[in-house]
């Protein structure tokens, strides 16, 4: 399976093409574009959809702070029941109506679960943009939310890549915060610092991912001890290179979390994706019209095949009457040809 991951950032698209089999992994190509007055978005989506070649599944990661969390515990793990109950579980605790939200959910933990939702114009005015564009998304996730499949990442810690910060515990994403602008050192450590008060503990350990995570510089102010996440040596041949693993290590995350069914999927409802059901539709569509075809064919050609005979048939019964006749000028018997 192949998966094309776009990350959009406000002045940034960030573009990885992995392939996927049962034993291995493959980084097809990859690419990060800034984005300015010259080389806009519009011109980046169709420079990449012109490239685009082959079935694959494409992945749009919009920016975290679109996304809003609540955590919720329900009697049950079924996550096909826990969508449809969400909606009425957090009926009265979200200020906003929930017909304008779109929602899912990942677990936490046992009974535990991590209730995401963002505004519905958010997520259809990105779709219909990269739609425009010459892309379309079969998937709108964040990058944060996969964060439990970045290789070399603990399960337990506190993660930031420079403008979000997030929590996980036994491999799973429990908490994250997400800002509008880079994440000062001050901001991470009046995070933690509430976070502790309100959970009662915090992991052992904070660890810096992504370029922008690896910049700072006053790593001692932090709460707890800091650690810079690198690659698996089993991973430098998908890589090749740390720069590259920090570049697009989140990326391939999404992939990992999507191949395995536990990425968060913000196309429901309304905006759920149909392009491919459409196309499957054509498919099955022409596959029918050329059956029907090549039936009407074969019954026209055995027609005529029929309709040949007959006429064949005909010709040498009258041909075998004629010689008769000739033979047995007197005879009054009909000829039995």
């Amino acid at each position: 399976m192949e998966y094309l991951i776009l990350q959009a950032e406000e002045k940034s698209l960030i573009v990885a093409h992995f392939a996927f089999s049962r034993r291995s992994s493959e980084l097809i190509g990859a690419a990060s574009i800034l984005l300015d007055e010259e080389q806009t978005l519009a011109e980046a989506v169709k420079s990449i959809a012109e490239k685009v070649t082959g079935s694959m599944r494409v992945v749009l990661c919009l920016p975290p702070k679109l996304f809003a969390h609540r955590n919720v515990t329900l009697p049950f793990n079924d996550m096909r029941k826990i969508r449809e109950v969400l909606p009425g579980h957090l009926q009265g605790e979200i200020a906003l109506p929930l017909d304008e939200l779109s929602l899912d959910v990942i677990s936490s933990g046992e009974g535990q679960f991590l209730a995401l939702w963002a505004l519905k114009n958010d997520i259809e005015s990105a779709i219909a943009k990269f739609r425009e564009f010459g892309i379309e998304p079969h998937i709108v996730s964040s990058l944060p939310f996969a964060l439990a499949y970045l290789p070399g990442l603990p399960e337990e810690c506190a993660v930031s890549d420079g403008s979000t910060l997030a929590l996980l515990k036994g491999g799973r994403l429990i908490y994250f915060r997400a800002s509008d602008s880079p994440m000062s050192s001050s901001l991470i450590v009046s995070t933690l610092a509430t976070l502790e008060i309100t959970r009662g503990e915090l992991p052992s350990r904070l660890c810096l991912i992504g370029p922008e995570g690896n910049k700072f510089t006053d790593t001692e102010s932090f709460l707890l001890p800091v650690e810079t996440v690198s690659a698996p040596p089993e991973l430098g041949n998908l890589f090749k290179n740390e720069e590259t693993y920090q570049q697009i290590g989140g990326l391939f995350a999404v992939a990992k979390a999507c191949q395995a069914g536990a990425l968060p999927d913000f196309r429901r409802g309304d905006l759920a994706w149909t392009a491919g059901d459409a196309k499957l539709r054509r498919k099955l569509l022409f596959t029918g019209a050329l059956a029907i075809t090549v039936v009407i064919l074969l019954f026209v050609s055995k027609g005529l095949q029929y309709r040949g005979a007959v006429a064949d048939l005909s010709s040498i019964n009258k041909s075998i009457s004629s010689i008769y006749r000739e033979i047995f000028p007197n005879r009054a018997k009909a000829v039995d040809e």
